[in-house]
């Protein structure tokens, strides 16, 4: 996988435009080199103003599934 630009990054995404993302994959590299697959799906949390003052996020591991569906391939 290729590295996201900081102002890729789903999360600051979400931030930036207030629009969700949803099922973005993102691969992470542990220590050990193992790597697994994210999907990452966030949302904007506003207030009654329509202000953004957070957000509500999952992170799925996706990697078995992956997995699983490139062998059937």
């Amino acid at each position: 996988g290729e590295y996201f630009p900081e102002d890729e990054l789903p999360f600051n995404v979400v931030r930036r435009t207030g629009i969700p993302v949803h099922d973005v994959e993102h691969a992470i590299e542990h220590p050990d080199r193992r790597r697994i697959l994210l999907s990452i799906n966030a949302a904007p949390l506003k207030d009654a103003s329509g202000e953004f003052v957070g957000m509500v996020s999952a992170l799925t591991d996706v990697t078995e599934r992956k997995q699983a569906e490139a062998a059937l391939r």
